[in-house]
Order: structure tokens, then C-alpha cells, then sequence
């Protein structure tokens, strides 16, 4: 087929919205490409055309939300063209998060809310459906709001804030209109990631006009949004949220530091892929303080140290290198925070 006849075809698909078509087309292009011997082009193409999905299965048990939306006019600044949303296919299961007895009991509330929202709709009353997370960086916050969404099996609808926040007049809160217009169009799990960044205190006197702007433009939009999806707030800085923000939101988890517990499962959890032998409690006393995703870089790095220097299993003497490693990063950052 001429490559302007791909185009041509392309197009209507596009115009159609039909995604299977679409793709059809899109792999005889790929093919078309290495053909030719382009190769490097052909397998950027297929990297695109894989990222849509990864199976089937998720497509048509999402078609409202996935298919549609590729093809639906992604919302985006007015001044520079930016995305202001992506839609994530989730990767991590609740099973791959280390939580408390406590968080536990509360995403799993969370969950049977959703899943029995038509049964409370009967004695009118509404599931829960808007959620603040908060707490210290790398505790788990984002990977849980992904994990939260693959459990029951919406697509995440993640918010660019770099994106969303405008140095232009009035450009912030038109662009939160747009986020949630968009999200009206099918059923998600919206995350909004660093949220104080556009929920601060409005009392803040450090604050300009415009972000005061967008928090009473948020509060507007999020009154006024009444669809199935599930909306998540991520900030590590609660302490800094507009008052009326809190009132807002059905849900409240805060994500703290591992114990010694958590500490031991999260060793055991990311340091099962490589042979080990630790002390795995005298291991967890010495990480005390330290967050998630702290942890998580010390277990990689303890297993990496291994591959390169022929070691067969990640031993203690490993594990005590990578801990002075992070604790050496630990006093540079947290020395230039003091700054």
C-alpha cells in the first residue's frame, strides 16, 4: 500500500475511533518500515504501538476508559501545547506494597465501597470516592494509588502539575477545568501527585492571586464532580493544604516511615530475586528511619554491588556498603535542605 494510502486510512481510523483498525493499520506501517530496512523507526513505532495496552483483556474490560481516550482530544495547555494528563496502565498490585495493619484496613474499606457503591446507592449513600494521601516522600503513596487502580481495574489518570501550573492570568484554573472535563469522559483513578501545589493554604500571604485562584477553582470542580471515578491526592506536605481542602475529601491516609516489621518484609520483598543471607532483624534495626523507597534503593543496590563483583548471594557485608552508601546521599541532601 502507498505510504499515503497508510495515512489516508490512518486518519479515518482516527476519526472513527476505531482503535482495533487503527492498529492494524499501524502494524502494516511498522512492517511497511522494516521492509525497508528501517529498523530503528519500525521499533520505535512498535514501542508506541505496545504502550497502548499491555493485553487485550485490559482494553475491553476498559473500553470506556482506554480506547476511547486515545483517540478523545487530550487536554492540554493553551500556551505551550503540554500535556496536562497521561493515562497510566498500573504495574504494582496491592500485594507488591509494604502498609501498615492500619492503611491496610483503610484501602481495603476503600475498595468495598467501590465495588458495593450500588448497594449503598440504594439506602442513599455514596461510596467513598475522594482520598488524600499524606505523609513523608517515598512511603508509598503513589505506588499504592497505582496499585489501588489495578486492583480494581481502572486505568490511572495521571496529572501533569508542571503542566497544569501557569504563569498566565487565569491559565491555571482554566486548565483544571479541562482536567476534569476530560475525566467526566470515562471512569478512572485520577491522581494528582504533589497536590499542595495547587491546594495551598489560601491564607498564605507568600501565595500571588493566581494559585488562590485555582484552589477555589479545585474546590468548584471537585463539588460539582459527581461521576464513578475515583479521584487521589498524593502531597508530602499536608501541613501546608488550604482548610477547606480537608473537608472536601472522604478519606484520609497518611503514609508513615516502615517499622521494624515493614522494614523486614520490605528486605524480604525486594531482596528476593538474588540469593541472600541476612540477619534480616539486625538489618531492619539499622534502616530505622528510613523511608520505602530508601530501602528499596539499598536492596538494589545490594544486589547490583553482587552481579558486578562476581558475589553469589547479597550477604550482610553487602547489605551494611549500600546502607553507608544511602546514608552518605542522606547527609548531602539533607545538608543542602539546611541550606
Amino acid at each position: 500500500m502507498p505510504k499515503g494510502k497508510f495515512v489516508e486510512e490512518l486518519l479515518k481510523a482516527y476519526r472513527d475511533n476505531d482503535y482495533e483498525l487503527f492498529k492494524e493499520i499501524a502494524e502494516k506501517i511498522i512492517e511497511d518500515e522494516k521492509d525497508k530496512n528501517h529498523h530503528r523507526l519500525a521499533n520505535s513505532l512498535q514501542e508506541i504501538i505496545d504502550s497502548f495496552s499491555d493485553n487485550q483483556e485490559y482494553q475491553q474490560n476498559n473500553s470506556s476508559s482506554i480506547n476511547d481516550s486515545y483517540f478523545n482530544k487530550m487536554p492540554r495547555d493553551d500556551q505551550d501545547g503540554a500535556d496536562l494528563v497521561s493515562i497510566i496502565k498500573p504495574k504494582y498490585y496491592l500485594e507488591d506494597v509494604v502498609l501498615s495493619n492500619e492503611n491496610k484496613r483503610v484501602i481495603n474499606r476503600i475498595m468495598a465501597e467501590y465495588y458495593g457503591a450500588n448497594q449503598l446507592r440504594g439506602y442513599n449513600l455514596n461510596a467513598k470516592r475522594r482520598i488524600l494521601f499524606c505523609g513523608p516522600p517515598g512511603c508509598g503513596k503513589t505506588m499504592t494509588a497505582q496499585s489501588l487502580a489495578n486492583e480494581i481495574n481502572l486505568p490511572l489518570l495521571y496529572i501533569h502539575m508542571d503542566s497544569l501550573i501557569s504563569s498566565y492570568l487565569g491559565d491555571t484554573a482554566s486548565n483544571l477545568r479541562k482536567i476534569f472535563q476530560y475525566a467526566e469522559q470515562g471512569r478512572w483513578v485520577i491522581f494528582f501527585d504533589e497536590f499542595d501545589t495547587i491546594g495551598k493554604s489560601r491564607d498564605d500571604e507568600n501565595e500571588h492571586g493566581e494559585l488562590k485562584r485555582a484552589v477555589n477553582t479545585f474546590l468548584q470542580m471537585l463539588d460539582n464532580f459527581k461521576t464513578e471515578t475515583l479521584l487521589i491526592a498524593a502531597t508530602n506536605h499536608q501541613h501546608l493544604l488550604d482548610n477547606a481542602i480537608w473537608r472536601r475529601f472522604d478519606e484520609i491516609v497518611y503514609f508513615d516511615k516502615p517499622d521494624i516489621e515493614q522494614i523486614q518484609k520490605l528486605l524480604k520483598k525486594k531482596l528476593r530475586t538474588f540469593k541472600s543471607e541476612i540477619d534480616f532483624k539486625k538489618a531492619s534495626e539499622e534502616l530505622v528511619g528510613m523511608s520505602h523507597a530508601q530501602i528499596e534503593r539499598i536492596c538494589k543496590d545490594a544486589i547490583k554491588y553482587s552481579i558486578l563483583y562476581d558475589i553469589e548471594i547479597v550477604n550482610g557485608e553487602v547489605l551494611k556498603e549500600c546502607i553507608e552508601e544511602e546514608n552518605r546521599r542522606k547527609k548531602i541532601y539533607t545538608g543542602v535542605d539546611k541550606e
